[in-house]
């Protein structure tokens, strides 16, 4: 995906060797997949989005659950969408600019964002 002028392959193969150096600027121990677990748990506890919705923002294998097999899949208007409103979550906690945290009952009366299109 990105390009690198120093691997055969001419893409960046791993970004691993940089985890030391970014939790060394940040004062706190850092790992890449630590992002993807984070924009999971905000998706799940704090949006309640649908599994498959998650899975599918995430590049995860569809589940092999009947129900879900019926389902449309998601277009991509609601995943640009989700994605932007977990994004935007990570950045209030990153920069102290929203709340921190929400009781489930808040979580649950919130206005969920997924809208599905009529058949």
């Amino acid at each position: 995906m990105f390009p690198s002028e120093t691997s055969a392959s001419g893409h960046l193969e791993s970004i691993q060797h940089l985890n030391a150096r970014i939790g060394e600027a940040g004062g706190a121990k850092f790992w890449f997949h630590a992002l993807r677990n984070c924009f999971i748990t905000i998706a799940d506890r704090e949006f309640m989005l649908p599994t498959s919705l998650t899975k599918r923002l995430v590049n995860h294998a569809p589940s092999q659950d009947i129900t879900e097999g019926y389902a449309a899949d998601w277009t991509m208007a609601q995943l640009r969408t989700a994605a932007q409103r977990i994004t935007d979550r990570i950045d209030e906690l990153t920069l102290g600019t929203g709340p921190t945290h929400e009781t489930a009952e808040q979580t649950a009366l919130r206005p969920s964002m997924v809208t599905i299109a009529p058949l």
